[in-house]
């Protein structure tokens, strides 16, 4: 597991992010890193990280890491 923090004054909306991943495969011999990716969304938001109910809008993002340049064209979700 894996924790993340910043300072609450600078992000009141999300100071804190923590992830765990789990595989059910069997111990490796030796330590290996893992090829993990990360996506984030870049939404255009109001300064209270709100956007107008209702409307629909665009949800933009960038893969990084492993699956950077992967050849994922769009996004699946709608």
């Amino acid at each position: 597991m894996t924790t993340a923090t910043r300072d609450a004054d600078a992000y009141p909306v999300s100071d804190k992010v923590t992830a765990e991943w789990t595989s059910a495969s069997a111990r490796p011999a030796r330590t290996e890193l893992l090829p993990l990716s990360a996506v984030r969304f870049t939404p255009d938001l109001a300064l209270d990280s709100t956007a107008p109910a209702g409307e629909p809008m665009a949800l933009p993002f960038t893969v990084q890491g492993a699956a950077a340049g992967g050849g994922l064209r769009r996004s699946p979700y709608r």
